[in-house]
């Protein structure tokens, strides 16, 4: 820190949490559609959903304390903060892993309007049905669910998952073995009101640290955006202003 007394803003800071909570309910934004026109695109038009999701553990309290839930959050979010992981499902179904094909669909936007030669153009309502030629209208909502689905199964699968849970395993198993020593130790140095105070923050403590593994053996999902892109060699006319 190059500044004294600064004060760091994270998961667990009033005013952080109030953003977080205005941006988890405000969907505006969350949902895309675009079509990329690549020119030497030669592997056929390809559609594919995205869908990012926020993997997080939410530790249950066995307290009816909302102290102690924003404390076990607090722990929670320091072993295992809340990942964004994106999932590409096809029109078949499949997982699209191949870097080939992952580089056109996750490229940053370019505006194709007045491009000749490329671009990127959103698949706004006047556009929209230059999509349905690949999934019909009537079956829109459906497909879409359904490779929703597909991806949801996919995530907690995912190596940076499996690997993040792992750690954040490992870690608060060490952390909470640890907090209970300490409070062990004190109780045995302590007497009356005070150890059976201690003695009850031991069996707290211990049904704190298996709460915190549940959550981060089996974190929650929740679906951040997701969208559909067409990567294409022939650009969008549809609602195109010529």
């Amino acid at each position: 820190m190059q500044t004294a007394n600064a004060h760091i803003y994270r998961y667990g800071d009033q005013f952080i949490d109030a953003v977080s909570d205005f941006l988890w309910h405000d969907d505006r934004g969350r949902a895309f559609g675009m079509w990329r026109w690549l020119p030497d695109w030669a592997r056929g038009d390809l559609v594919a959903y995205r869908f990012d999701y926020a993997v997080e553990a939410r530790p249950a309290s066995a307290r009816d304390s909302e102290t102690v839930s924003k404390s076990l959050a607090h722990r929670s979010d320091g072993v295992f903060p809340p990942l964004i992981v994106p999932v590409w499902i096809d029109l078949f179904g499949r997982r699209i892993q191949d870097p080939s094909l992952l580089a056109p669909l996750e490229a940053p936007y370019v505006k194709a309007e007045g491009r000749l030669t490329s671009g990127d153009f959103s698949l706004n309502r006047s556009r929209i049905s230059a999509a349905y030629k690949f999934v019909p209208l009537e079956e829109w909502s459906s497909t879409w669910r359904w490779a929703e689905r597909l991806a949801t199964d996919l995530v907690l699968d995912l190596p940076e998952v499996v690997e993040a849970r792992a750690r954040g395993l490992s870690t608060i198993r060490a952390d909470s073995a640890r907090r209970v020593r300490q409070l062990q130790l004190r109780a045995t140095r302590a007497t009356g009101t005070e150890r059976q105070s201690l003695e009850r923050e031991v069996i707290e403590e211990r049904a704190s640290g298996a709460s915190l593994e549940s959550a981060i053996a089996a974190p929650t999902l929740r679906l951040d955006s997701t969208g559909i892109v067409v990567v294409s060699a022939e650009p969008l006319t549809n609602g195109v202003e010529t």
